[in-house]
């Protein structure tokens, strides 16, 4: 079994052209996805308590990149839930406010005169479409009520420089001055001047800023998850190397799928970049390269790695073979497909299960 570390790497002194890659092929030996399907790795992260989270948390561990400045905002924002032991109350309430969102339900009139005629008909009678926008404008502004509360709450809590930045946006998103006063009063009842006010911005004028508002709160619900998932499997978080020749560091490495696992340390640099384990038939050869190859993908989305201290340098992807088969149609052999994939690319860490010939 092998692992190497290629040359070059992204450093902190610039960037290179290159994205990170990860393929198919990787995403299952390391058990993220598989075959269009969700697999256990995700399933460990996934404590979200929305659709929404979920599928963000989906997209964040498909897109792992080589940029120091977003792994490193995405680390602390989790490394910040998890201190203060953040938890979002949103659940059903974001399942309600999308709904209302997505309806096709005309918009409340804005017109004053239609507004009023239009509210008090609706007291003799409630109609379906009355109620859904005035049920849907209630939850909505509830919500947002109760996000600004958590800005307050954050702020005061000390959150990271670069989830400042994102509150400052989220805050600014309101650009309704009226809308925007109604949400910083926190309580009160909602007056017919409101529901049409709200829902003309909530659905109209400001339909792009609440979706953004949205998918805010869907990557903080992901991002509370993965910071419960790292507190319950005692996990650390990344640091980068400032190096530029590939440094990984590893102290009591393991794998976060298997039950009391035996931890490793390990390390490869520039001095000894590749790396032959050998051992007898079920020693966990595999298993110790899968939670190489966990930790070092998991660092490269910014989430916290299955070790005591983990340090790394930025690669540009990470390859594994583990259950590489043979292309007979192609007519590669596991070996030589193998090493096809150690020659294709610079920057790669790359993690191979066996090497073994034809015999011939």
């Amino acid at each position: 079994m092998v692992a190497r570390a290629n040359c070059p790497v992204t450093g902190s002194r610039g960037r290179t052209d290159i994205h990170f890659e990860a393929d198919k092929q990787t995403w299952k030996d390391l058990d993220l996805f598989d075959q269009g399907g969700r697999g256990l790795l995700f399933s460990l992260f996934n404590k979200t308590k929305t659709k929404g989270g979920a599928e963000a948390l989906e997209r964040i561990l498909k897109a792992p990149c080589n940029e120091r400045p977003v792994l490193e905002a995405r680390r602390e924002m989790i490394r910040f839930f998890r201190e203060r032991n953040i938890d979002l109350q949103i659940g059903r309430k974001v399942v309600d406010v999308e709904y209302y969102l997505n309806s096709t339900v005309p918009i409340f009139p804005g017109n004053r005169l239609d507004a009023g005629m239009y509210h008090i008909r609706n007291q003799f009678k409630e109609s379906p479409r009355y109620y859904t926008v005035t049920w849907g404008v209630k939850n909505t502004v509830s919500l947002l009520r109760h996000l600004f509360e958590l800005i307050s709450d954050w702020r005061r809590r000390g959150c990271p420089e670069t989830l400042v930045e994102v509150l400052a946006e989220m805050s600014s998103l309101i650009t309704e001055k009226r809308v925007r006063a109604l949400l910083m009063e926190m309580s009160g009842p909602l007056g017919w001047r409101d529901f049409a006010r709200c829902d003309d911005f909530f659905r109209r004028s400001g339909k792009g800023a609440m979706r953004r508002l949205l998918d805010l709160v869907y990557e903080w619900d992901a991002c509370v998850a993965v910071a419960k998932t790292a507190e319950q499997c005692d996990m650390c978080f990344p640091q980068y190397s400032e190096d530029r020749e590939p440094v990984i560091r590893a102290e009591g490495l393991f794998h976060p799928l298997v039950a009391n696992a035996v931890a490793n340390d390990y390390s490869i640099g520039a001095a000894a970049s590749l790396c032959f384990i050998s051992g007898a038939n079920m020693a966990g050869k595999s298993t110790f390269l899968k939670s190489l190859g966990v930790a070092v993908y998991l660092a490269h989305v910014g989430f916290p790695v299955p070790a005591r201290v983990f340090e790394t340098t930025i690669f540009n992807g990470v390859m594994t073979t583990v259950n590489l088969a043979d292309s007979i149609s192609q007519g590669y052999s596991h070996f030589y497909a193998e090493v096809r994939t150690i020659l294709r690319n610079e920057g790669i860490l790359e993690m191979l299960a066996e090497l073994r010939g034809s015999g011939k």
